[in-house]
C-alpha cells in the first residue's frame, strides 16, 4: 500500500492495517502515518477556521467552524442529488452563512 493509500483509510481501516504488522519497525513506521494524517487535519481544521475569520472577520469563526464541520461531516453522505447539484447547494448555503452576519449587521 502506498503512502497516499495509507492516508486515505478510515481510522478502522487505518488501526487494522498498523495491527496487521507483526514487526515493530513496521508497526511504529505505520503509526507514524497515521499520527501524521490526524496532524494533517488538525493543520488544516487551524488554517481554515484563521482564514474564515480574516476574510469574514472575527464576529464570523462561529460560522466558520459550523462550515468546516460541515465538510468534515458530509464529506462521505449521500443524500441521493447530482454531484454538481450539491457543490451549488453547499456554496450557497456557506455563502448565506458567511455573508449573512455581515449584512444584518448593517441593518
Amino acid at each position: 500500500m502506498t503512502f497516499y493509500q495509507e492516508l486515505q483509510l478510515n481510522q478502522a481501516g487505518s488501526k487494522n492495517y498498523i495491527a496487521s504488522f507483526k514487526n515493530p519497525k513496521e508497526k511504529l513506521k505505520h503509526i507514524g502515518i497515521y499520527l501524521f494524517k490526524i496532524i494533517i487535519t488538525i493543520v488544516f481544521c487551524i488554517l481554515f477556521i484563521t482564514l474564515f475569520s480574516m476574510l469574514f472577520g472575527g464576529d464570523n469563526s462561529l460560522a466558520g467552524l459550523a462550515v468546516l464541520l460541515s465538510i468534515m461531516a458530509f464529506r462521505f453522505s449521500d443524500f441521493g442529488i447530482h454531484t454538481s447539484h450539491a457543490i451549488c447547494c453547499v456554496f450557497m448555503v456557506f455563502g448565506i452563512l458567511a455573508v449573512g452576519p455581515k449584512i444584518s449587521k448593517n441593518i
